[in-house]
Parts: C-alpha cells; structure tokens; sequence
C-alpha cells in the first residue's frame, strides 16, 4: 500500500513537472520577440555574471540613441542597454533591481526622457514588453503591480494569456531564444538603423521656466537615484537629442534641480549637441538618432567614463570576447544597411 501510494505522489509529481515544462517551453515561443524589452532581457540573462561595466537604462533612447558597441570599440567598456520603448521609471526601476542580481556595473547611465511623460500607466502593448521578459521573481510581481491596472495582473505575470493566439505568426525565430540557444551572450542591447528624418535643430537656451514631472515618474526617478546611492554605483543622468525640445525642456529643467539635490551630473544634449557634433542628419525617420548620432553620443560618453571613473579597458580579455562579437555585428549590419540603401530599390 505504501509502495502504491509513493508510486502514485511520483506519478503526479512528475505528471505535474511535465506539464510545467511544456507550459513554459510554449511561454519561450509564443512571447512576442521585441527587441525593446523582450528580447534584450532575455540577452541580459545570458551575460556572464559581474561582467557589464556600463549599464545603459531608460526608454527608447537607451537603446537606439546610444551604441554599446562604441564603447567597446573606443575605450574598451562593457557596455549593455537594458531598456524597453516608452518606458517609465517606474519599470526602469525594476529593470535596474533586476540587472542588480547578476551585475555590479561600474557606472549606470540613466537617459531620462521618460521624465517628459504624462500617463498612469503604459499601453496594454508596452505593459507587455516592458514586464513580461523578465524571469518570474518578486521583482517581476511588483513591477507587474505598478504597470498596469490589477484587472491585467495575473494575466501579464502568465504571459502565455497575453501572447497565446500567435501560434499563426510563429517563425524560425522563435525558436532561437532559450537559455541555451548560442549567440545570446553576443546581444548587448543595442538597435541600429540607417535613414536620415532631418530634423532642425533648435536652440533652447532661453527655456528657462519648468514644469513638474508626474508625480509617479518623479517618485521612481528618486527610486533608481536612491538605489544606486545604497548600492554605491555611480550614476550618470543623460538627455539624448529629442526632436521639438522646447517643452520638455521645462521638464528637464526640473530634472536639473534633483540632479543637484542628489549632487549628481547631468548631461542634456539638448543642450549641448553641437558639442558633440550632432546635425540634421543624424536623426533617423521617427525622431531617433540614426546610427551615425547614436555612435557621436557615445563616443562623448565612452570618453566622459574613461576620464570621470577610470573604467578599466577589457579589450583582449577572453572573458569580454563576446564585446568583440557585438562590434563586429553591428560593423557589419550597419554596412549592409547602407548598402542596401546605396543600392536602392531592385
């Protein structure tokens, strides 16, 4: 009877581990592969432990307005951007806590233009990018809780009753990001582009005035600046270039005033953009920097690093050989992009 007993509990037990199995597996496939939140998460797992100096976090302009592979190829930084479109602090915050398990970066680089926004909550689409890449953890609940309203939580901490109905849009694709697929280690966040939108540049000198932050954005700004103050990382604020700067300029004006409260720099190339060079051209068709502005950013940054931190230079190590593999990516993605272009329609 004993025997009977035990045989079965082992039966369910491992009835249940299949199951669980399965369940995530089809979780792995079905969640939509965005490379703004999805995706670069899943990359970030897949970095070896301590081994991100540099890490890059915010919105959109974290990842397509800044180049990891510039600070790789110029000074030797490790640099990773962990970061989600139209992202607000407050998943910004757990994204920082969530790195924080696996890294201890040398410096944080934080774009704040998420300061510049005025909603509760994310999109349902954005809710979903910017949660539902992270691991199951109390981090990921909490992040859950904040980023959208409770009717949406157990769905988004599931996923697959999100994401279950792509089964028609399914890919080879989607089938190349589990823990074990190679070449994830390679990914550090970075999106690349070619294309030229134009955009005048303005001079907003004369904003002078500002305007407060939503109060939640100003509350999870203080979060991430409070967090790296008790874990000691140093951390840097940046306004990448954004097009139409005036009004958010009242914005960052604000932003101005709690950098100094924390004692903290702040670099707004809104501001400055002719110091690092940037022009008309280096904006892409939506409003980004294409990837010429996004590499004049960085190249400033990588410089700023090396002289503010002394960051070390890790080019040559076999442990940072995955850098190497990222820029030489994104050389030769870029090249083929402008080559396409060059070509022109066939």
């Amino acid at each position: 009877m004993i025997r009977k007993r035990i045989l079965s509990l082992l039966c369910a037990v491992l009835t249940l581990a299949g199951m669980l199995a399965i369940a995530w597996v089809a979780d792995r496939v079905l969640i939509v592969k965005r490379t703004d939140g999805i995706v670069d998460m899943q990359d970030f797992y897949a970095q070896k432990e301590n081994t991100v100096d540099v890490l890059l976090l915010g919105s959109s302009h974290a990842g397509m307005n800044l180049d990891a592979s510039v600070f790789w190829t110029e000074q030797g930084q490790s640099a990773f951007a962990l970061w989600g479109s139209v992202q607000p602090f407050w998943n910004t915050y757990h994204y920082l806590l969530e790195a924080l398990k696996t890294q201890r970066p040398r410096v944080v680089l934080l774009d704040v233009y998420a300061a510049g926004f005025d909603f509760e909550y994310s999109d349902p689409a954005r809710q979903v990018t910017n949660v539902c890449g992270m691991r199951p953890s109390r981090n990921k609940w909490e992040a859950i809780q904040v980023s959208a309203p409770r009717e949406r939580w157990i769905d988004l901490a599931l996923g697959l009753p999100v994401y279950h109905n792509r089964y028609a849009e399914i890919t080879a694709d989607d089938f190349q990001h589990f823990p074990w697929t190679p070449g994830l280690i390679n990914d550090k966040g970075t999106y690349y582009r070619y294309g030229f939108g134009a955009f005048p540049l303005t001079d907003i000198s004369w904003v002078q005035d500002s305007v407060p932050m939503l109060e939640k954005e100003e509350i999870y700004l203080r979060k991430i600046i409070e967090t790296c103050r008790d874990e000691q990382l140093p951390l840097v604020l940046i306004l990448t270039p954004t097009v139409g700067p005036e009004y958010l300029q009242l914005i960052m004006n604000t932003v101005s005033g709690v950098a100094a409260e924390y004692d903290l720099p702040f670099y707004n190339f809104n501001q400055t953009w002719m110091e690092v060079g940037i022009n008309e051209d280096d904006f892409w068709l939506d409003g980004h920097l294409n990837t010429l502005g996004a590499r004049k950013i960085s190249s400033f940054l990588a410089q700023m690093l090396k002289d503010r931190y002394a960051l070390p230079d890790h080019r040559g190590d076999p442990d940072y050989a995955s850098w190497d593999v990222h820029a030489e990516t994104v050389r030769a993605e870029y090249e083929k992009l402008v080559a396409e272009a060059e070509a022109g329609p066939e």
